[in-house]
């Protein structure tokens, strides 16, 4: 399924980019992929779909670290190498 028709990318390329350790966080996927850079309106969805595939990556522990706080979304987990 297409998540960003405006750049023609689906949820699998997202899963793909978060499985390889490419994208993890809406701004690397943006920048990655182009999702969002366009109309906008694939935001919420690409958010979910990038929130799914970090919680099934080996990042998963930091995922269900971040799920239990209050307005935490995938955007804004930390960036591999980053140790802040």
């Amino acid at each position: 399924m297409y998540i960003c028709i405006c750049n023609s990318v689906s949820h699998q390329e997202i899963e793909d980019a978060v499985e390889r350790g490419h994208v993890s966080s809406m701004s690397c996927l943006r920048r990655s992929l182009g999702v969002g850079s366009g109309c906008g309106i694939c935001l919420g969805d690409a958010r979910q779909c990038l929130f799914d595939a970090m919680s099934r990556s080996p990042l998963k522990e930091v995922t269900r670290k971040y799920e239990t706080l209050e307005g935490v979304s995938a955007e804004n987990l930390p960036q591999p190498g980053n140790s802040s």
